[in-house]
């Protein structure tokens, strides 16, 4: 739904409702913009999963926080605006930023690996959105292995079957509080083939470079010279062993980052 993407992070002032005869929702932002859907007033509300919301009919006055309609003026935290009611057969006020707490739940693909010789563990929320206020909704197997889900918190385990070295499953996400699911997310899983990268001799590379292994360590005279820029990306540990220089000058950096 590329209306509820363009929606998100921005300020509901009000929704035009057209006739059931002719439906259509027109969405409007605090900051002038607005999105059209193709559903009228129900509709809407069932597909946006939106909370929050008081509906008026065209001919009250209703008081609400920090927002009133008195005749065909609406009032939002100190913004007003003329409503037109013969164009109207109702209002839906959202007091709340949208966002996909409104507008439900997005799931997005990862990329996870592990060891040649250990099980892959990971957690799939870490780039999904809201992060604090979803749970796993359903998965899908790998058509080898097994992948074991630890309850609905995102957190997976997978098991490698013999001779297999990348896989893939998919799942959705809903919100804690509904039952309205996600679009499915596919997570890559690759097996890592090498126990140990060996890094010996210059290391001169100043546009930031990832170096990924199980086992990552130094042998012999190991130098990351002047300005050079690495990320040493670890499955299991990194050892610098003595011999090992790493040349902070020249705005160098080494990062030893662990899974």
């Amino acid at each position: 739904m590329a209306y509820v993407e363009k929606a998100i992070g921005k300020t509901v002032l009000w929704l035009e409702v057209a006739q059931k005869s002719a439906p259509y929702t027109k969405v409007m932002f605090e900051d002038g913009s607005m999105i059209m859907t193709s559903y009228c007033l129900s509709d809407t509300i069932k597909k946006l999963d939106i909370k929050n919301v008081s509906l008026v009919n065209r001919s009250q006055a209703v008081d609400l926080t920090k927002s009133e309609i008195k005749g065909n003026i609406l009032t939002i935290n100190d913004k007003t605006m003329m409503i037109s009611r013969r164009k109207l057969s109702g209002f839906m006020m959202l007091f709340c930023v949208i966002s996909q707490f409104c507008f439900g739940q997005v799931a997005v693909n990862d990329t996870v690996s592990s060891c040649f010789d250990t099980n892959a563990k990971f957690y799939v929320f870490r780039n999904d959105t809201p992060v604090d206020g979803i749970r796993l909704s359903t998965f899908t197997q790998p058509t080898t292995g097994e992948l074991v889900s630890q309850s609905n918190t995102g957190l997976f385990r997978y098991y490698w079957d013999v001779g297999i070295n990348a896989e893939q499953f998919q799942y959705k996400v809903k919100l804690i509080n509904s039952n309205t699911e996600s679009s499915y997310a596919t997570v890559f899983i690759n097996r890592l083939a090498q126990s140990q990268v060996v890094l010996s001799g210059n290391y001169p590379n100043t546009t930031l470079t990832t170096i990924v292994g199980c086992q990552i360590t130094t042998l012999g005279t190991t130098t990351f010279i002047s300005g050079a820029k690495y990320i040493l990306e670890h499955y299991k540990y990194t050892e610098l062993l003595p011999g090992t220089t790493i040349d902070a000058t020249g705005g160098g950096e080494v990062t030893i980052q662990a899974h």
